[in-house]
């Protein structure tokens, strides 16, 4: 399997099931993840389960609270997020 060392992946939906899964998958290969997804409570707890997948303590991983169907809290994450972790390498849609 492709190195995943510090690549920069968002994950939409990160919060719950199949976006879950895959970011705490690709922090276990090294990679820093950005997930968004609605519920601020959700993705704190996500967070800290993506966190005790890391393999390296230079791994970073950051919540984002957006609807991804509302353009406004788009417009308003994604620069947050870019402006924190720079351009993605990966874009997973999982909302």
């Amino acid at each position: 399997m492709k190195s995943f060392v510090n690549t920069t992946i968002y994950i939409t939906g990160g919060s719950s099931g199949i976006g879950l899964a895959f970011a705490k998958l690709l922090a276990s290969k090294g990679a820093n993840i950005a997930i968004i997804a609605r519920d601020k409570k959700r993705l704190e707890e996500a967070k800290q389960e993506i966190q005790k997948q890391c393999i390296n303590t230079h791994q970073n991983i950051e919540a984002f609270s957006a609807d991804v169907c509302n353009p406004k809290q788009l417009y308003k994450a994604v620069p947050a997020m870019i402006k924190r972790f720079g351009e993605p390498d990966v874009l997973v849609c999982s909302a």
